[in-house]
C-alpha cells in the first residue's frame, strides 16, 4: 500500500445493511483502512488494509493511529458507527486533520444539550430533558404532555413510548436500574416529546469551517402494514420538493450545534405546526438509506463522507440514477413472514435490486451480497426497488413486499 494522497481511516464496525455501498463509495475517493476489533470478511473487496484495535480504548486507539501514521500518511478519519463518532473527532483533532470538533460531536450525541442549543438558535425541535429522578421525569412529562418517549442515555435500544404516568414511572424505574452492559451508556434517563407526523432524513455536507454547506438528499420514512405484518418503508426521490423546502432548516440545525467539516444526517418530523428537528448526527445514517440515495440520485454518501473527511471538494455529482428508490424492511416480531427456502425469489422484476427473505442463507448473488450473517441471525427481511418516480417505486415495492408475507 503506497497511497499518494494518504489513506482514509474508518473507525469501528461498518453498518451491516447493504454495507458495501458505503465502503465502495469511500474507496473510490481514497484507499480505505479499517480500524476495529473485528477481522474483515466481506470488507476485503473494498479496503486497502485493516488494523485490529479496541476503538473504545482511547489509549489503544491513539497508539494504533500513531503507529500507523509513522508508516503511511493519513488523509482523513471518518466513521459510520455512532459509538465511534466522538473518538473519530478526537483523533482527527489530535492529528490536525479535517473533521468536527469533539465538543460539537458530544453536543450532538446528547439529546438534552442538542435541544438546548437548537432552542437558543431559534430552531424548532423536539423538547428533551435528562431526568435526575422520578419526580423530575413526572414533571417533564406533564410539561410536554402525554405521550412521551423515555430512553436511557447512550442505549442502542431506542426510546420507549409512555402514554400515561403509570407507564412513565414503570419504564423510568426499569431503565434507571438496568445494568451497564453496553459501552458508553450511563444511568441517566431522557424524557422527550412524542411528536406525530411523517419523519424524513436530510443529509447535509459541511465542507469547511467557514461554510460551504449543501443539503444532498432527503429520505422519507413511514410504517406500512403488509397483510398481518408491519414494516418500515424508506423512499428517496431525486426531485423530491421537500428537500428544497427543508434544506434551510436542516442546515440551521447543523450550524446551531457547531458541526463543521463532516457529513451530517438530520432527522425531522413534519408536524401539523410545521417541521421540527428530532435529531442531528455527525455521520451518515446507518441502514438502507445511503443505498437508496445512491440508486435514486447517483450520489454516493460513502464517497461524499470520505471527501469531506479529507478536506476535498464536493463529490455530489453522481453517476447513473433511476430517479427514485424505495425499500421495505421487516424486522423481528413482524411475523408471519416467508422464510428463506419456502418461496423462490421473484423473477420477471428487473426493477428489483435487493431481496432477502427471513433467514435466507443462499439467495441470488445480490441477496447474499446485501446480507451478513448478523442480518440473517437478527431475522431481517427486506426488498429494494427502483423506479422513475416515488409513486411508481411504492407500487413496485408493494408487489415485491407482498411476496414476503406468509
Amino acid at each position: 500500500m503506497a497511497p499518494d494522497r494518504g489513506v482514509l481511516l474508518v473507525l469501528g464496525p461498518v453498518p451491516h445493511a447493504v454495507q458495501d455501498n458505503l465502503l465502495h463509495g469511500a474507496a473510490q475517493e481514497l484507499p480505505v483502512v479499517l480500524l476495529n476489533d473485528q477481522l474483515p470478511t466481506w470488507e476485503r473487496a473494498h479496503i486497502a488494509g485493516h488494523m485490529r484495535c479496541d476503538v473504545h480504548d482511547d489509549r489503544a486507539l491513539a497508539e494504533a493511529v500513531t503507529t500507523f501514521r509513522s508508516r503511511f500518511p493519513i488523509a482523513g478519519i471518518t466513521t459510520w458507527n455512532e459509538e465511534c463518532t466522538h473518538a473519530a473527532a478526537a483523533v482527527a483533532r489530535r492529528l490536525g486533520l479535517p473533521g468536527p470538533s469533539p465538543k460539537s460531536v458530544g453536543r450532538s450525541l446528547d439529546r438534552s444539550l442538542s435541544a438546548a442549543a437548537l432552542v437558543a438558535a431559534g430552531v424548532p425541535c423536539r423538547a428533551s430533558v435528562h431526568t435526575g429522578g422520578v419526580e423530575f421525569a413526572r414533571t417533564a412529562a406533564a410539561r410536554f404532555g402525554y405521550p412521551v418517549l423515555v430512553e436511557r442515555v447512550g442505549s442502542v435500544d431506542g426510546p420507549v413510548r409512555a402514554d400515561n404516568e403509570e407507564q412513565l414511572l414503570r419504564t423510568w424505574a426499569f431503565l434507571a436500574s438496568a445494568p451497564d452492559d453496553t459501552p458508553g451508556t450511563d444511568r441517566r434517563v431522557l424524557v422527550s416529546q412524542c411528536l406525530e407526523g411523517e419523519v424524513v432524513t436530510v443529509d447535509v455536507a459541511v465542507r469547511s469551517k467557514a461554510g460551504a454547506v449543501a443539503a444532498i438528499a432527503l429520505t422519507r420514512h413511514r410504517t406500512v402494514d403488509v397483510g398481518r405484518a408491519r414494516c418500515m418503508e424508506l423512499s428517496v426521490s431525486a426531485d423530491d420538493p421537500l428537500l428544497e423546502d427543508l434544506a434551510p432548516l436542516a442546515v440551521r440545525a447543523v450550524w446551531a450545534l457547531g458541526l463543521r467539516r463532516t457529513l451530517c444526517s438530520v432527522d425531522l418530523v413534519l408536524t401539523g405546526r410545521g417541521p421540527k428537528i428530532l435529531r442531528v448526527t455527525s455521520r451518515v445514517a446507518a441502514g438502507l438509506g445511503p443505498y437508496l440515495v445512491f440508486l435514486a440520485t447517483g450520489v454516493s454518501l460513502g464517497r461524499e463522507s470520505a471527501a469531506v473527511a479529507c478536506g476535498s471538494g464536493a463529490r455530489t455529482a453522481g453517476g447513473a440514477a433511476s430517479g427514485a428508490a424505495a425499500a421495505r424492511i421487516f424486522r423481528p416480531g413482524s411475523e408471519p413472514l416467508v422464510r428463506g427456502g419456502e418461496r423462490r425469489v421473484p423473477i420477471g422484476m428487473p426493477w428489483l435490486r435487493r431481496y432477502l427473505l427471513l433467514g435466507d442463507p443462499a439467495g441470488p448473488q445480490e441477496s447474499r451480497r446485501s446480507a451478513t450473517a448478523t442480518e440473517q441471525a437478527e431475522g431481517l427481511s427486506f426488498a429494494v426497488v427502483v423506479a422513475d418516480s416515488l409513486e411508481q417505486a411504492r407500487d413496485r415495492l408493494a408487489v415485491a413486499a407482498a411476496r414476503m408475507v406468509a
